[in-house]
């Protein structure tokens, strides 16, 4: 999601050289990404990492729905760096993190070799050859002898690539900071069950089905959803996470419009619900003491309360009015009646 602080955070600014255009163009949130603002998030990358190998890793996510249904998820190492801002393709284009040693081989990866290059980008802040990097670099983007001129521009920009950042900081702030306050079991989700090819994603193809659960966070006033894509792959029979939403005011209009869309038929392109039942599972090895040597179970339940459920309900008919919510208003009902003869 949002970091609260950045205000501006869609806008972007424009550099030049006195009074003549220049070829520089930056992300106005880069230019608030100072040397400690940049190491504060490398920290929160570490933090997140941490948190995925302590919390979820080799476990699965068993949530029940107002409407009866049941969904697993799992969050997986390969999926960690898209999930925490970072893109393969620019890492493996990225010539100043192979001259530091990091080499990302031109073929798909496995999942431990993902996540093997996430470790070593963390161990490069360790090194301090990271922080040495953007040192040199802010200290000649913010050149005395130049005279810049700010102003906001409404299209795409571009870098300077002699001054480029070694990472997307601010995306990298973003959504580590959504992963580390996504807490499943301590809060409600509303599920968004999206048909076979609805495109909410801008590559997706006809053999993809997304899935989206949206729960409040407290990273930002405005924005204040955090969002997580499950996508099933019909064609490779695969599913996977995907993104941690939503970025920019841009991307969350974009996004409530495609909820609210409707098929040639009339028909609502999602099927909404909520969470009223979570269990993060796993089978952990056996410690010996079982017979033949069965693999134990090891399960965290939440079971959602009717007064929470209805406080949630009331949270997602105030911010998601526009969207087909018939179901959950049905339920809604049933549960006030249901809780209002058991007061």
């Amino acid at each position: 999601m949002l970091f609260s602080e950045q205000k501006n955070f869609d806008k972007y600014v424009s550099f030049s050289k006195g009074d003549t255009p220049g070829d520089k163009s930056y992300s106005s949130e880069d230019l608030e990404m100072d040397l400690q603002n940049i190491s504060n998030t490398i920290k929160l990358l570490n933090e997140a990492i941490n948190l995925w190998y302590d919390v979820y890793q080799n476990k699965k996510i068993v949530a029940e729905f107002s409407d009866g249904e049941i969904q697993e998820f799992r969050i997986k190492e390969g999926e960690l760096a898209h999930l925490f801002g970072l893109i393969w393709s620019s890492l493996k284009n990225n010539d100043q993190l192979k001259k530091m040693g990091i080499v990302i081989p031109d073929r798909e990866l496995n999942p431990d070799e993902k996540y093997e290059i996430l470790l070593k980008i963390t161990e490069l802040y360790d090194s301090g050859n990271l922080l040495q990097y953007e040192e040199e670099r802010l200290k000649k983007l913010f050149n005395e002898s130049y005279i810049y001129k700010v102003a906001t521009i409404d299209q795409s920009f571009s870098y300077d690539k002699r001054n480029k950042s070694l990472l997307p900081y601010p995306k990298i702030n973003a959504r580590t900071k959504a992963f580390i306050d996504y807490r499943p079991l301590d809060r409600l989700s509303l599920l968004l069950d999206f048909k076979q090819g609805v495109k909410i994603i801008k590559n997706d193809s006809s053999d993809i089905k997304n899935t989206i659960l949206l729960s409040k966070n407290n990273l930002s006033d405005k924005f204040n959803w955090t969002g997580i894509v499950s996508t099933f792959d019909f064609d490779k029979k695969n599913n996977y996470m995907r993104s941690l939403l939503i970025n920019s005011p841009d991307e969350y209009e974009k996004y409530m419009k495609k909820l609210s869309e409707i098929d040639e038929n009339g028909n609502h392109l999602a099927k909404a619900s909520i969470t009223t039942k979570i269990v993060l599972d796993s089978s952990m090895p056996s410690t010996g003491t079982s017979s033949g040597g069965v693999n134990q179970l090891s399960s965290n339940i939440r079971i959602f309360t009717e007064e929470e459920q209805l406080s949630f309900i009331y949270d997602v008919l105030s911010n998601f009015n526009n969207i087909n919510l018939k179901d959950i208003i049905d339920y809604y009902h049933n549960l006030i009646n249901k809780y209002g003869k058991r007061k």
